[in-house]
This record gives C-alpha cells, structure tokens and sequence, in this order.
C-alpha cells in the first residue's frame, strides 16, 4: 500500500511539474506574442505617419489641382501608354495634355479636385515604383518590368 501511495505521490508531482512547465511555455508564447502585436501596431504607425509625409510633399508641389508628372518608364511606350490608362480610370484625376520634350522625356498633366486627392491617388496607382519632387515637378518612375 505504501507503494502505491510514493508512486502515487510521484506521479502526482510529475504531472505537477509538467502542467508548471507547460505554463510557462504558454506564458513566454503569450508574451511574445503580444510583443509581436505591439511592434506590428508600431511598423503600421510608422508607415502611415511615413505615408502622410509623402503625401504632403507631394501635395505641396500640385499647384491649383495641377500636377506636371515628369514620368520615367523603363518598359518604352507601351509601359507609358498602361499607366495613362490607369490615370484616366483613376477617380478623381483628368489628364490635361500629355507631351514632352527631349530634356524632360514623357510628361503628362494630370488636374484633380485638390493636391491631396491627385498625391493620395498617385501613391496607391499599381506601376509606379517611385514618386520625386524635382524643381516643383513630380517625377514618376514606373516600375521596372521584366520583358
């Protein structure tokens, strides 16, 4: 009898230890679990806030609801024709003209309701993979497409 009680007693203490160990495991889960969360809410701050600056620096070179977009396109004419179709479904915009000179290359002039709603609609246009301020002008780097 006293030997069923110790192994009793043991199993018991093992089944202890282990419910112990597994609740510091799901504690230490929990914990960085909770840390990922909180740097996720972080990096998604920061993108916003990153967001709205580039947002308002762009606004700040749109002048009366125009903007002279100064575009780059690596994939030729054809690259250029797809994004001027994406800018005239785009809400919001109409293109004025569209035009260029050998120093400048392609440029189109994009007119929109305020400069917030031409920069909001630029930044989320899928092709573009860069937006610029230079001299006053928005220079436009459409992606680099893969023929």
């Amino acid at each position: 009898m006293t030997t069923d009680n110790n192994e009793g007693r043991k199993a018991l203490k093992r089944a202890v230890k282990e419910l112990k160990r597994e609740e510091k495991l799901i504690e230490q889960a929990t914990k960085q679990r909770y840390q990922e969360v909180e740097e996720e809410k972080k990096r998604e701050a920061n993108l916003a806030k990153a967001e709205k600056k580039a947002i308002a620096r762009l606004s700040s070179s749109i002048k009366d609801g125009k903007a002279r977009l100064l575009v780059r396109a690596p994939g030729g004419i054809k690259q250029l024709n797809d994004f001027e179709k994406r800018l005239i479904q785009a809400e919001g915009l109409r293109i004025n003209w569209t035009g260029g000179s050998n120093e400048e290359g392609p440029v189109i002039m994009l007119q929109g309701s305020d400069p917030v709603t031409i920069a909001r609609t630029l930044k989320s246009t899928p092709g573009i993979g860069d937006l610029k301020i230079q001299n006053g002008k928005i220079l436009v780097t459409l992606d680099n497409v893969s023929a």
